[in-house]
Protein backbone atom coordinates (compact mmCIF):
# COMPACT_ATOMS: atom_id res chain seq x y z
CA UNK A 1 0.00 0.00 0.00
CA UNK A 2 2.12 3.37 -1.34
CA UNK A 3 2.07 6.29 1.06
CA UNK A 4 0.01 9.22 0.34
CA UNK A 5 1.91 12.30 0.62
CA UNK A 6 -0.83 15.31 1.99
CA UNK A 7 0.95 17.37 -0.06
CA UNK A 8 -0.70 16.63 -3.08
CA UNK A 9 -4.11 17.30 -2.85
CA UNK A 10 -7.04 17.16 -4.67
CA UNK A 11 -9.74 19.79 -5.40
CA UNK A 12 -11.93 18.16 -3.21
CA UNK A 13 -9.29 17.45 -0.24
CA UNK A 14 -9.20 20.93 0.09
CA UNK A 15 -12.74 22.16 -0.58
CA UNK A 16 -13.24 18.99 2.72
CA UNK A 17 -10.37 20.73 4.60
CA UNK A 18 -11.75 24.51 3.94
CA UNK A 19 -15.51 23.25 5.24
CA UNK A 20 -13.91 22.05 8.43
CA UNK A 21 -11.70 25.06 8.95
CA UNK A 22 -15.26 27.30 8.14
CA UNK A 23 -17.06 24.66 10.88
CA UNK A 24 -14.49 25.34 13.19
CA UNK A 25 -15.33 28.87 12.89
CA UNK A 26 -18.48 28.65 14.41
CA UNK A 27 -18.32 25.50 16.57
CA UNK A 28 -14.92 25.80 18.02
CA UNK A 29 -14.17 22.26 16.59
CA UNK A 30 -14.40 20.27 13.38
CA UNK A 31 -15.99 16.86 12.72
CA UNK A 32 -13.53 13.81 13.04
CA UNK A 33 -14.14 10.46 10.75
CA UNK A 34 -13.54 7.84 13.99
CA UNK A 35 -11.47 5.81 11.49
CA UNK A 36 -7.99 5.92 12.60
CA UNK A 37 -6.85 5.38 8.70
CA UNK A 38 -8.56 8.86 8.45
CA UNK A 39 -7.26 10.41 11.77
CA UNK A 40 -3.51 11.11 11.78
CA UNK A 41 -4.51 12.72 8.21
CA UNK A 42 -7.43 15.09 8.85
CA UNK A 43 -5.21 16.27 12.30
CA UNK A 44 -2.02 17.26 10.60
CA UNK A 45 -3.92 18.93 7.87
CA UNK A 46 -6.14 20.68 10.01
CA UNK A 47 -3.27 22.07 11.98
CA UNK A 48 -1.48 23.38 8.73
CA UNK A 49 -4.50 25.39 8.03
CA UNK A 50 -4.64 26.81 10.89
CA UNK A 51 -0.99 27.31 10.29
CA UNK A 52 -1.61 28.90 7.20
CA UNK A 53 -4.25 30.80 7.61
CA UNK A 54 -2.87 31.76 11.16
CA UNK A 55 -5.84 30.75 13.43
CA UNK A 56 -3.66 29.57 16.54
CA UNK A 57 -6.94 27.84 18.37
CA UNK A 58 -7.51 25.51 15.15
CA UNK A 59 -4.12 24.76 15.74
CA UNK A 60 -4.53 23.91 19.24
CA UNK A 61 -7.61 21.88 18.41
CA UNK A 62 -5.58 19.60 15.95
CA UNK A 63 -2.33 18.96 17.56
CA UNK A 64 -4.59 17.83 20.45
CA UNK A 65 -6.56 15.74 18.46
CA UNK A 66 -3.34 14.36 16.38
CA UNK A 67 -1.59 13.84 19.90
CA UNK A 68 -4.13 11.66 20.87
CA UNK A 69 -4.13 9.47 17.76
CA UNK A 70 -0.42 9.28 17.87
CA UNK A 71 -0.80 7.53 21.21
CA UNK A 72 -4.10 5.78 20.37
CA UNK A 73 -2.22 4.06 17.22
CA UNK A 74 0.70 3.10 18.93
CA UNK A 75 -0.89 1.10 21.57
CA UNK A 76 -0.47 -2.42 21.21
CA UNK A 77 0.24 -3.38 17.24
CA UNK A 78 0.76 -6.79 16.72
CA UNK A 79 0.79 -8.83 13.03
CA UNK A 80 -1.41 -7.73 10.30
CA UNK A 81 -2.42 -4.63 12.11
CA UNK A 82 1.11 -3.66 13.13
CA UNK A 83 1.99 -3.34 9.39
CA UNK A 84 -1.17 -1.69 8.55
CA UNK A 85 -1.03 1.03 11.05
CA UNK A 86 2.67 1.91 10.80
CA UNK A 87 1.34 3.45 6.58
CA UNK A 88 -0.95 5.51 8.87
CA UNK A 89 1.73 7.03 10.68
CA UNK A 90 4.12 7.83 7.22
CA UNK A 91 1.22 9.22 5.65
CA UNK A 92 1.77 12.22 8.35
CA UNK A 93 6.10 12.60 7.57
CA UNK A 94 5.85 14.88 4.40
CA UNK A 95 3.23 17.50 6.20
CA UNK A 96 5.45 16.91 9.63
CA UNK A 97 9.04 17.58 7.87
CA UNK A 98 8.00 19.62 4.73
CA UNK A 99 4.84 21.42 4.71
CA UNK A 100 5.90 23.21 8.70
CA UNK A 101 8.62 25.10 9.54
CA UNK A 102 11.68 22.78 10.78
CA UNK A 103 11.35 24.69 14.19
CA UNK A 104 7.56 23.93 14.80
CA UNK A 105 7.52 20.72 16.76
CA UNK A 106 4.17 20.85 17.16
CA UNK A 107 2.83 17.48 15.49
CA UNK A 108 6.80 16.28 15.32
CA UNK A 109 7.42 15.27 19.30
CA UNK A 110 3.63 13.49 19.23
CA UNK A 111 4.03 11.64 16.07
CA UNK A 112 8.02 10.31 16.62
CA UNK A 113 7.24 9.46 20.38
CA UNK A 114 4.24 7.17 19.14
CA UNK A 115 6.30 6.03 16.24
CA UNK A 116 8.95 5.17 18.30
CA UNK A 117 6.59 3.29 20.94
CA UNK A 118 4.95 1.28 17.65
CA UNK A 119 8.15 0.58 16.58
CA UNK A 120 9.72 -0.78 19.71
CA UNK A 121 6.35 -3.02 19.45
CA UNK A 122 7.03 -4.21 15.84
CA UNK A 123 10.77 -3.76 15.37
CA UNK A 124 10.73 -6.18 12.38
CA UNK A 125 8.94 -2.68 10.86
CA UNK A 126 12.00 -0.89 11.23
CA UNK A 127 13.20 -2.50 7.40
CA UNK A 128 9.51 -1.31 6.57
CA UNK A 129 10.44 0.02 2.75
CA UNK A 130 8.60 3.14 3.08
CA UNK A 131 9.84 3.73 6.73
CA UNK A 132 13.51 3.52 5.13
CA UNK A 133 12.39 6.21 2.20
CA UNK A 134 10.84 8.32 4.53
CA UNK A 135 14.03 8.77 6.78
CA UNK A 136 16.11 9.47 3.68
CA UNK A 137 13.97 11.40 2.00
CA UNK A 138 13.82 13.59 4.65
CA UNK A 139 16.78 13.35 7.13
CA UNK A 140 15.56 15.62 10.21
CA UNK A 141 13.00 12.53 10.33
CA UNK A 142 15.17 9.52 10.35
CA UNK A 143 17.40 11.99 13.40
CA UNK A 144 14.07 12.55 15.28
CA UNK A 145 13.60 9.07 15.47
CA UNK A 146 16.74 7.49 16.62
CA UNK A 147 16.32 10.61 19.46
CA UNK A 148 13.64 9.89 20.33
CA UNK A 149 14.26 6.18 20.92
CA UNK A 150 17.76 7.25 22.66
CA UNK A 151 15.12 9.49 25.31
CA UNK A 152 13.30 6.83 25.82
CA UNK A 153 16.32 4.38 26.93
CA UNK A 154 17.36 6.77 29.02
CA UNK A 155 13.69 7.54 30.85
CA UNK A 156 14.20 3.45 31.43
CA UNK A 157 11.55 2.56 28.64
CA UNK A 158 13.31 0.49 26.73
CA UNK A 159 14.32 1.48 22.93
CA UNK A 160 13.87 -0.02 19.90
CA UNK A 161 15.02 -4.16 20.14
CA UNK A 162 17.25 -5.35 17.60
CA UNK A 163 16.78 -9.28 17.35
CA UNK A 164 20.31 -10.83 17.06
CA UNK A 165 20.13 -13.41 14.21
Amino acid sequence: MPVKHLSKQTNEEIYFLVDNMMRYFYLLDYPSFARPELELDLHARMYIMGDKYDVPDLRKVAARKFAHWCEELSRNPQGKKAAVHINYFLRVVVPAYKDLPETDRTLRKPFTKGLARFLNASPDLLNHEHYRDMCLEYPLFGLDMQTESLFATHAGEPGWRVEEE
